[in-house]
């Protein structure tokens, strides 16, 4: 190969005792590398296997050593980052805004309440299996609630403004609530008990 014409020197021929990527390459062998990348304008990748050595390792060394290719010179391409950033973390999601927030919750609201609507009508033994999601859905809506619509500060409620009642008040109205259960639950009895006396109204 002569100085003349480095960019179009043949090939050299095929390599007497081919060398993998982890071969410490002599100088000589280094030498003869650096005269060829430096001297052709063929890709590495090209020269490599003839020269019986990746495209890496030619490119590892040239870059090391500095070598300088002539104009017109095919250029490495280059491969991925070998540690790519996760896609979740590239598409990132964008911030909900309040008012977004707000939309979201409303809908989710009004989900649980048709839900539970849905539950009153269906049998115990369906209906108890899906009572903890239920729960669990309306405390995160509770939560979230609390951004959409802060608390005001004491003394701003309407039961604030209200004169607070004793706790035998309290306890009053409570006997009243489970009386009036009690009723209710012995006037259903009396009046549906015959429907199912006896196999009637199954």
């Amino acid at each position: 190969m002569t100085d003349s014409d480095p960019a179009s020197a043949p090939l050299p021929p095929g390599p007497s005792a081919p060398s993998s990527l982890r071969d410490k390459l002599s100088p000589e062998r280094i030498a003869e590398l650096r005269e060829w990348v430096e001297g052709s304008t063929v890709s590495f990748k090209r020269l490599g296997a003839t020269l019986g050595v990746s495209a890496s390792t030619l490119s590892r060394y040239a870059t090391e050593g500095g070598w300088r290719r002539p104009p017109g010179a095919a250029t490495p391409t280059r491969k991925g980052k070998r540690h790519p950033e996760p896609e979740r973390r590239r598409k990132a999601p964008r911030p909900v805004s309040g008012e977004r927030r707000q939309e979201i919750t409303e809908k989710l609201w009004r989900l649980a309440e048709r839900h539970a609507e849905e539950l009153e009508h269906q049998p115990i033994a369906h209906a108890h299996r899906a009572l903890q999601p239920l729960a669990r859905l309306t405390r995160t809506l509770g939560e979230m609630d609390k951004h959409v619509h802060p608390p005001l500060p004491p003394g701003q409620y309407e039961i604030d403004n209200q004169p607070r009642r004793s706790l035998h008040e309290l306890r009053a109205e409570l006997v009243a609530h489970l009386e009036r259960i009690e009723r209710e639950e012995k006037e259903y009895d009396e009046r549906y008990r015959w429907t199912f006396e006896n196999g009637a109204g199954i």
